[in-house]
């Protein structure tokens, strides 16, 4: 499951984000959980990340901080989306993303989005 988290609220995005991350540790433990700051990552680790298998853990949970920051990553994010696997849970969180663009689309469509 991916999902976005967007909206200038930065405390209801880091309770939402917060709960998220609590309820999958809670389920699956904390060894499949990965935060990503996206000004730190560049492209192929960032893919790694997300299409690589969960390791000693059924699921991964990989939590996406600013990753419109990173050019390449607004660019392929419709390859990004599609090639992860289903064992992979994707939570994007933005502040502001312009809704012209077509990375605004693609979220919008391809991910269970929420707008705080």
């Amino acid at each position: 499951m991916i999902t976005t988290i967007i909206g200038t609220n930065s405390y209801a995005r880091q309770q939402t984000v917060a709960a998220l991350v609590s309820d999958f540790i809670k389920k699956h433990g904390d060894i499949g959980y990965e935060h990503i700051d996206g000004d730190n990552i560049v492209l192929d680790q960032l893919q790694s990340s997300l299409q690589s298998m969960p390791f000693l853990s059924d699921r991964k949970l990989v939590v996406l901080q600013n990753p419109s920051a990173n050019k390449e990553f607004v660019s392929k994010i419709d390859q990004l989306l599609s090639a992860m696997p289903d064992s992979t849970d994707v939570v994007i969180v933005e502040s502001i993303i312009d809704k012209r663009l077509n990375y605004y689309a693609a979220l919008k469509e391809q991910t269970k989005f929420r707008e705080l």
